[in-house]
Formats: C-alpha cells, structure tokens, sequence
C-alpha cells in the first residue's frame, strides 16, 4: 500500500516513536525535578499473565528495562500489594511494602539495589481488575523518603498524565488499526486509487502501484493521476469531478475507458464518490473519489463471460460496448434501437449479473472475464 505518509514506513514508524519520546520527555524532565526523583518510569503490568513492561523511563538503561520486562516484573512488590490496596490514587512505597521487607526480595536484590534505589512514589493512571497503568518516581537510599507533600504533588499531575496517555494510546491503537486496514486494502487484487478532487492520489493499493509501473496508459505525473493522451486524461478529471460535485453520493459513479486512442490495451476505470472527506490541519475538509481499474479483456474472453451470464445475443452487443466505456444512449443510435429498447437490455443485463449499476457491471465483467 502506498499513502502519503505510509505509517507502516519504517522512516515514519522510527518518526513516530521519536514524537512520543518527545512527549514523555517534556512530562518527565519538570516531574523529576520537582520530585526530586533519580528515576521517573511508566510501568504497565498485566496481573493475569504477570507480565509487565516499562515503556517510558528517565533515568533507566535499556538493558535494565529489559531486564524488568523479562525476569523481574512478576516480582515488582510495591504492584503486588498495589493490586490489592484500596483505591487510592497515590502511594509512597513504604506505605505498601515497609523498607525491612523490601530489601529482603529480589526486586530489591537484582533490580533496585543495582540502581541504589530505596524509596518509591507511585501515581495510579488506570486500573482494571487484571490490569495496571502507573507512573513511578525513584530516589536513591541516601536521599530523604517521600512526603505527603511530594504524594499531594504527584496527585496533582495525574490529570495530565491520564489526559497524555490516553492520546498515546490512542494514537497507537489507530495507528494498528490502520495499517491492518492498509494490509486488507493490499488483498484487493483489483487497481485501486483514492484520490482527492484535484485527481492527487492519497492512496494506492498493491495492485494499482504495479499496474502503474507496468501501464503507459496511466501514470502519477507531478503528483496527479493522468493518463496517456490530453483526451483520456480530461475523460478521466471530468468523471471524478462529477461524481464529487452531485450531492447524493450514494448515486451510481462513472465509468471511463482510456487507452483507445494509443497502442495500450485499453483499461476500464470506475469512479465512485467516498462518503468521508479528509480534514486538514486547518479543518478544510476534502472530498475525495475511489478509482477502480482494469485492462479490457480480449474480446473472446469478455463474450464467454457474457454467455455464462446466460444473455442474449443482442444483450451481449450491448454489455460489450459499456464495458468499452460507451454511454447507453450513444450505444443505442450505434445499434439502431430505441432508447426505451437499450434500457430494457440494460434491466435484463443487471438482473443477469445481480448489478444495479453500469460502474458495478463493468467492474464484475472486466475482472471476471480476466481471471
């Protein structure tokens, strides 16, 4: 899938990861030193596997933070007897595990000590029944425990906190979301481009970034979608003008075949109006139209499609030349029958193929009579 800024892009992933390093370092950095803290960590932990990570820290090393994720999470006392504490939103860590118990444990053995940390501040920013979401400031031994004071302090960040977490959550949820549906869009084995009212594309599929390497009479030049001669590329703007100026978007789309005029197999395209614009950092919305494409089939292969569907020979003239991109009217002087005559055909025709619309019945015809 090709998109503007692709998110699956490994550029725009390590992009993205930075922001949010950004992000947390502008929390952390004033929070660390009105806490008086040597360390200031998010940590998440799972109770029903027992599993926890630390995804944002100040102070910490990256071999230490995985080292809590892999060995020690399952050991983290202050969260054991956090879980089962009451609801409150702020704890200093003796008030859940006293000093004399703490540096009896392994968490304190292998992963506090090695760090010289004793005393703990600890801020809830969610809590489920199987599950924890807090903020953790640290202070070595030689430092003064934690206060009441500083518990009032840290309760008064947690707003921010819950605010910031809630959008990286988020941010990354929609990220997932997206490129599943990216992948999805890439499964598609049909041409398809989404482009703006200016003919820019937004979005490309798998196949249509091939079809577009390996077609001349269809390309992205200076980053409009344009096609081999003036004439295919006015034919091409105009149907996706159209279908974004009428104000019913749920009305059949247009259909457009190019290539005619040069050596190219001609391809069939259908345009159909999106329901959802996209919106600017300005909120300037912009419609926006989908392309569907494909080469015409041989003339044979389109004919034996047209039989399966059990038409008629006059109703097989008819679908041929729509699938070349005829109007209905200009096919019916063609065949010398009368306007009421074609849209009978054409009646017969949708009900054949179970279509409602000339877009709809070139696109089945067109990639069925292609496989």
């Amino acid at each position: 899938m090709y998109i503007a800024r692709d998110i699956r892009d490994k550029d725009n992933q390590e992009r993205f990861s930075a922001n949010l390093a950004r992000l947390w370092a502008n929390m952390s950095a004033p929070m660390q030193g009105l806490l008086r803290s040597k360390n200031i960590l998010i940590v998440k932990h799972d109770f029903g596997c027992n599993r926890g990570d630390i995804p944002y820290s100040t102070g910490i090393g990256a071999d230490l933070r995985e080292r809590y994720r892999s060995n020690l999470a399952a050991q983290n006392v202050w969260l054991q007897a956090l879980r089962s504490s009451e609801s409150q939103e702020t704890h200093i860590g003796t008030e859940l595990v006293p000093n004399w118990e703490l540096v009896g444990t392994t968490f304190y053995r292998h992963w506090l000590r090695p760090q010289q940390v004793l005393h703990a501040l600890i801020g809830v920013i969610s809590r489920s029944r199987e599950s924890m979401h807090c903020l953790f400031a640290l202070r070595e031994a030689s430092q003064a425990p934690f206060s009441s004071s500083d518990k009032a302090l840290l309760k008064s960040f947690l707003p921010e906190l819950r605010s910031a977490s809630e959008v990286v959550v988020d941010m990354a949820s929609l990220r997932q979301l997206t490129a599943i549906l990216l992948d999805l869009v890439d499964e598609i084995p049909g041409f398809a481009v989404i482009v703006d009212e200016a003919a820019r594309p937004m979005l490309l599929n798998a196949a249509a970034k091939a079809f577009l390497e390996r077609m001349h009479g269809l390309a992205v030049v200076n980053g409009v979608l344009v096609c081999g001669s003036p004439r295919d590329t006015c034919r091409l703007h105009e149907a996706i003008s159209a279908v974004l100026r009428r104000a019913d978007r749920h009305r059949s789309g247009e259909s457009v075949v190019i290539g005619r005029e040069a050596c190219d197999a001609p391809i069939a395209l259908q345009v159909a109006a999106l329901q959802h614009p996209v919106v600017d950092a300005e909120g300037r919305p912009t419609a926006l139209a989908a392309v569907f494409g494909a080469s015409v089939a041989h003339s044979d292969a389109l004919e034996g499609c047209l039989r399966f569907y059990g038409m008629t020979p006059a109703e097989i003239r008819l679908a041929a030349m729509i699938v070349d991109g005829r109007q209905l009217l200009e096919v019916a002087r063609e065949l010398h029958i009368t306007w009421n005559t074609a849209r009978t055909h054409m009646k017969r025709i949708y009900a054949k193929t179970e279509t409602h619309s000339q877009v709809a019945l070139v696109r089945l015809l067109t990639t069925s009579s292609s496989e």
